[in-house]
């Protein structure tokens, strides 16, 4: 969705929203409130990521790449390299307790996650219909054009980025649980999502659960690999 907006901007990564997450599941916050603020994390950081776009004039790429926030995500994390979720009750392990002896943890967390999708899809479906987000695809598509609208272009990006970031968000907040810790390691967090989205089918551009399983397999098997090797 950033793409719509300034063609290479990049949202930030999930491991600032997972540390807010974690955070504030340990720290006792109802887990409303831990999504709530994670979403809020992730949308100050992208209105950060686009206003040092636009007023400092650094490249978009980099942009995303400067405001990877490692420094921070120590801060929010206590000054910890990475927090342990295993003893908190969170969304996932209260589904996983629901369902149990009636769906496998597989199916409840994928019907969990499907419908928080659809239900995003629907919301930026409607979004994306209104005058805003007209607004906010033309000038991923002819920035000139929105200029020529009456539009402030700099505006929009602090908007598109902020609401892309702050999806970023919330799946950085489904990952912390769904992996039960957080780390401060961005590209830690990037590996793990590579799971999903390396595991595309190439030729309809689809998820299939053989592709899925067969990636999280391989990169399971990778770190075992590296693991014997270490203590070889």
């Amino acid at each position: 969705m950033t793409s719509w907006v300034s063609n290479s901007l990049e949202p930030q990564y999930p491991p600032l929203k997972a540390a807010v997450m974690a955070t504030s599941l340990v720290s006792g916050l109802p887990l409303w409130l831990g999504f709530f603020l994670s979403v809020a994390a992730g949308t100050l950081a992208g209105n950060v990521t686009a206003n040092i776009h636009n007023e400092l004039k650094v490249p978009s790429l980099l942009t995303g790449i400067l405001t990877m926030l490692y420094s921070v995500n120590i801060r929010v994390l206590g000054n910890k390299a990475n927090i342990s979720l295993l003893k908190e009750s969170h969304l996932i392990n209260r589904l996983l307790n629901a369902t149990d002896g009636v769906l496998s943890a597989g199916a409840a967390q994928l019907i969990l996650i499907e419908a928080v999708v659809t239900l995003i899809i629907v919301l930026l479906n409607l979004f994306f219909h209104s005058d805003l987000g007209l607004a906010l695809g033309a000038l991923g598509g002819n920035e000139r054009m929105v200029v020529a609208q009456g539009a402030n272009p700099k505006v929009l990006k602090i908007i598109g980025v902020g609401l892309s970031n702050s999806l970023v968000a919330l799946s950085g907040a489904f990952v912390a649980q769904y992996q039960g810790f957080a780390d401060a390691n961005p590209l830690l967090m990037i590996d793990r999502g590579e799971i999903v989205f390396e595991a595309r089918d190439s030729e309809k551009g689809n998820l299939t659960v053989d592709s899925l399983v067969k990636k999280n397999h391989d990169i399971r098997g990778e770190s075992l690999t590296n693991d014997e090797t270490l203590l070889s």
